[in-house]
């Protein structure tokens, strides 16, 4: 595949997971993984997968913004977060909100370059 979203992230490791999200990110594959929603600082305690797997090559962990630019109060930074896109969203009379929505912002943008 060209590109990858996982917006779905958890607190624990997964060997296999880790292989396959490298092999596709050595062969080119763009992966864009969600940052989480738990308010921490990843520089201190990186424990949220896949986004704290060292990968570098083709892979973008997304924070989220809130409507007005700043990073918004319940998601993840620091660390591997080096991307962050808008994650507050109304659809309809509904509210959304999470890096799991930032994430394809991300992915759509690197796909029209």
């Amino acid at each position: 595949p060209v590109a990858l979203n996982l917006s779905s992230y958890g607190q624990a490791t997964s060997p296999v997971e880790f292989e396959v999200l490298e092999r596709l990110t050595d062969s080119g594959t763009k992966v864009f993984v969600s940052a989480g929603n738990d308010s921490r600082d990843l520089t201190r305690n990186c424990n949220i997968f896949p986004a704290c797997y060292p990968i570098t090559k083709n892979f973008f962990v997304v924070g989220a913004t809130d409507g007005t630019g700043e990073r918004a109060w319940y998601s993840n930074s620091g660390g591997p977060v080096k991307y962050y896109r808008r994650g507050d969203y109304y659809a309809g009379k509904k509210f959304y909100r999470g890096a799991s929505f930032a994430t394809p912002t991300m992915l759509n943008e690197e796909m029209k370059k």
